[in-house]
């Protein structure tokens, strides 16, 4: 049994995955043969397990699930003050990447056995399982996915005299076509991203597309990467002169990333190119406002890749419910009910074959977009990079808003990262 992270370290792991503890990641089995009733907690984030657990529900009488969902942002600790009474749930829905720290941890039972012997086992997305491996052993399952992925305004592309039914093939296009559409109207926009630019959503598919690389392994040893690649300075470069160019829109208090504003910004027809998600503009409105999707976002190389985000199930270790939370995961990634809801809630079921049928028309090119998708794994992954006063996000918007040199800042933004990844690993003994 592995000690729980202490409240010495909650600056570097809460930020960074708050760490928990539990009854050592035994495999998945119990007392418990099915029927009685569970308890979920769910990230708020995760609105597909609602509706899930009310279809499980009706599909399963003798089945209970009492569903408890928990800010984003207070999730793990409270989760972690949950293990530390005796008081966790039975089932937890996380964000992804939060999978490797709970495997790591010891908090997440076992479910290597089970998941082998599923039916759709061959069949769940590949990178979305191995976001919930460590050491070889399976800790969740994936219940809903989604990638990231480029988007233009046909409108837009049609006025500026450019192709609207041709996604620009590479950066350089990205910037001529931008610089096309802007010329349109100084209050229109040709290029922005949902969300922080340089970010892991919209900045790291350019940079793997390229050959970048971001972090190392999984694992104690792992180091960030970013410095000693060429990639990802010359992509936050160009996200640099984009910025500088007044292609993408301005924000109140100089030298912001827009990336706040532009879900509204789409939503009026004022922006002609974004970086985004799958997720992010229905079919229904892609019809509306002409949406051009392509299946990924494009680097220097014209190359497309992915940050492969979504949510995934897991069984908490001290659980004594084992047998009836396992048949809940299992219902959550077979059944064709819970694909179609998760479909429904915008993001992609983790059943390729399911998602496959259901998606027969796809204009969005959502199933595409995931083939190409990555997720970096890391135990301290908020802490590096989601936080956004940490190394990541400081250094990558220092270059893009405010022109520093990635030679400078990116070396020791991998240093401060490093730091915390040690800490981590310390911190829970591994």
């Amino acid at each position: 049994m592995k000690a729980a992270l202490s409240i010495g370290l909650l600056p570097v792991v809460i930020a960074a995955l708050a760490g928990c503890s539990a009854s050592g990641g035994a495999a998945a089995s119990g007392p418990s043969k099915g029927g009685g009733t569970i308890t979920v907690w769910g990230r708020s984030g995760a609105s597909e397990v609602k509706p899930l657990i009310q279809a499980y529900e009706k599909a399963n009488p003798g089945e209970k699930v009492q569903y408890t969902p928990v800010a984003d942002a207070q999730f793990l600790q409270k989760l972690s003050n949950a293990v530390r009474s005796n008081s966790a749930p039975d089932v937890i829905a996380f964000d992804l990447v939060n999978a490797p720290l709970l495997g790591t941890e010891g908090l997440l039972a076992d479910l290597s056995s089970k998941t082998s012997a599923l039916a759709s086992d061959g069949e769940l997305m590949k990178p979305a399982m191995q976001a919930g491996q460590v050491s070889g052993k399976q800790y969740s399952l994936p219940i809903a996915v989604g990638s990231s992925q480029m988007i233009w305004n046909k409108g837009l592309f049609k006025a500026a005299g450019l192709n609207p039914d041709k996604a620009p093939a590479n950066l350089a296009e990205v910037e001529h076509d931008a610089e096309a559409i802007h010329k349109l109207d100084p209050k229109t926009y040709g290029f922005s991203t949902l969300g922080s630019a340089g970010g892991a959503y919209t900045g790291f598919p350019m940079m793997w597309a390229d050959g970048g690389q971001l972090l190392s392994s999984l694992g104690s040893k792992q180091k960030a990467t970013w410095a000693s690649s060429p990639a990802v300075s010359k992509d936050l470069l160009w996200l640099q002169q984009m910025w500088k160019s007044g292609v993408m829109p301005p924000t109140e208090a100089p030298n912001q990333d827009p990336g706040g504003q532009t879900m509204q910004m789409l939503d009026t027809g004022k922006i002609g190119i974004a970086f985004t998600g799958t997720w992010a503009i229905s079919g229904a409105d892609a019809q509306k406002q002409q949406w051009g999707y392509a299946a990924g976002i494009p680097g220097q190389s014209g190359k497309l890749s992915g940050f492969l985000g979504g949510d995934g199930l897991g069984i908490v270790a001290s659980s004594k419910h084992q047998s009836s939370a396992w048949d809940f995961l299992k219902w959550s990634v077979s059944s064709k009910t819970a694909a179609k809801l998760v479909l429904a809630n915008g993001t992609v079921p983790p059943n390729t074959t399911q998602a496959k049928a259901l998606l027969k028309s796809d204009p969005a090119h959502s199933l595409q977009a995931l083939n190409s998708a990555r997720l970096p794994l890391s135990i301290a992954y908020n802490a590096v990079i989601n936080d956004p006063n940490g190394p990541w996000t400081t250094a990558a918007q220092n270059v893009i808003f405010n022109g520093a040199n990635p030679a400078t800042v990116l070396p020791q933004a991998a240093t401060a990262a490093d730091k915390l990844i040690s800490a981590a690993y310390n911190q829970i003994g591994s």
